[in-house]
């Protein structure tokens, strides 16, 4: 499945790009950060900005990303320290909590639409007179 429609003016309505460099780049920036220490913590036998999802690593995305609002809104944390070891690889000394909970949210949101594209994908190669719909709110 494409990323993006095949329909030319539906495509021409995702603009990803222009969405990336001017709604929230500084966010965008940090959680990259997010990424890059995770990568050097959770895949240590790639380059650090050889970015790569260890999807079985950690997979309490919703719980963790609460964890990390709360510790913004009620804690008052900003920012979380990164391990010396990765700090001395990375150059990154710390991150925004916040930006932890954009990555897990991002996570589990990326894993809802696999789950609801599988599931449509299964959809389509069943009759329609067979298919019984489930509530997936």
């Amino acid at each position: 499945m494409s990323l993006f429609p095949e329909n030319d003016k539906a495509r021409k309505m995702l603009p990803i790009y222009k969405y990336l460099t001017r709604y929230f780049p500084k966010a965008h920036r940090e959680v990259t950060k997010v990424c890059v220490v995770n990568n050097v913590r959770y895949s240590p036998d790639r380059e650090p900005a050889d970015l790569n999802w260890s999807r079985g690593k950690s997979t309490d995305q919703l719980g963790s990303a609460f964890r990390h609002m709360l510790e913004s809104s009620v804690d008052g944390k900003v920012f979380e320290d990164v391990p010396p070891e990765v700090a001395k690889i990375t150059g990154i000394e710390k991150v925004y909590v916040l930006a932890e909970a954009m990555w897990r949210l991002g996570a589990e949101l990326e894993l809802t639409i696999e789950r609801e594209e599988a599931v449509s994908k299964v959809e389509l190669q069943i009759p329609s007179t067979q298919i019984i719909h489930l509530n997936r709110e």
